[in-house]
């Protein structure tokens, strides 16, 4: 198991970067990095606002039991946070930037397979790097011969509330606007979304396959606390499972995502199916879809 320091260079203003890898392998760092394996599946963290305390700390245990779980996984410090230079904007526009950056280092060295996480604001900003992300990527020597896939993006704790909307509304039509497979994660006691405005949302406004899931009794910032990183990390881990598999992708190819082991591992912990969320258009007739169940 190998964990290192790894500086990544931001394309807005040439920013300074500072990342945590996990490789589930023995003896890599960031100067042997070229030689190790490619990995078939990596996560990638961004942190709570950084203007008020966010940095990858917040993350970096949900990156952990990624990681011990036998996936790759990285936590970032965006500019203005943690070890990482420049300074934080208000909206987190250049967080974007920041983060676009880091996926496009994870798909160039640890694997084209990416589930790109947020967590609170970071949700946001995880959310308006999609748009940005996917496609051909350049290899270390400069040539392009990869390409940067998007299995999933999981929200935890995105704030769709009123009064956060007036700092983060406008990242809300890049997340809602990508059709690729969505995970968002809220505590049904969350101090700037209710459940009621989050299925509203996603229901009426989100494109492709959406799903929700509830933690019952929990709030905003409890829900961000090392506290829940194993269950966090979990249904992570499950959500991906479930979509590689929905898509059509058949187990033995799942199983070259995820190892056996770990699959075996997720179904004995009896996780709850995720929650669909059905829109007014696949109802027919533009009829409004009753509210869904919260797990």
């Amino acid at each position: 198991m190998s964990r290192f320091k790894q500086h990544i260079t931001s394309k807005r203003g040439g920013v300074n970067l500072s990342a945590t890898v996990f490789l589930p392998v023995e003896g890599v760092s960031g100067d042997t990095l070229d030689s190790a394996p490619r990995q078939a599946l990596c996560f990638v963290f961004m942190h709570p606002y950084s203007l008020l305390g966010g940095s990858q700390m917040n993350t970096i245990g949900l990156a952990k039991k990624i990681w011990h779980s036998g996936v790759a996984a990285i936590s970032f410090d965006a500019r203005g946070s943690g070890d990482s230079g420049g300074w934080g904007t208000i909206f987190q526009g250049s967080e974007v930037e920041d983060t676009v950056a880091v996926c496009e280092w994870a798909a160039a060295f640890v694997s084209e397979n990416l589930v790109v996480c947020g967590s609170s604001a970071g949700a946001c900003v995880a959310g308006s790097s999609l748009p940005r992300l996917g496609g051909e990527i350049a290899s270390s020597s400069g040539s392009v011969d990869k390409d940067m896939r998007i299995l999933a993006y999981i929200g935890i704790g995105y704030t769709f509330g009123f009064w956060a909307s007036l700092l983060f509304g406008s990242h809300f039509k890049h997340v809602l606007g990508w059709e690729g497979r969505k995970l968002f994660i809220m505590g049904d006691h969350d101090e700037f979304t209710t459940v009621q405005k989050l299925h509203d949302v996603l229901e009426t406004r989100s494109q492709g396959d959406t799903s929700m899931h509830i933690v019952e009794g929990v709030g905003h910032f409890e829900l961000e606390s090392p506290a829940f990183d194993g269950m966090i990390a979990q249904l992570c881990l499950k959500f991906v499972v479930d979509t590689c598999l929905s898509s059509g992708t058949t187990h033995s190819a799942a199983s070259h995502l995820v190892s056996e082991q770990l699959r075996r591992e997720l179904d004995a912990a009896r996780l709850p199916a995720f929650t669909p969320v059905t829109k007014p258009s696949e109802l027919g007739g533009g009829r409004r879809a009753g509210r869904t169940g919260c797990l």
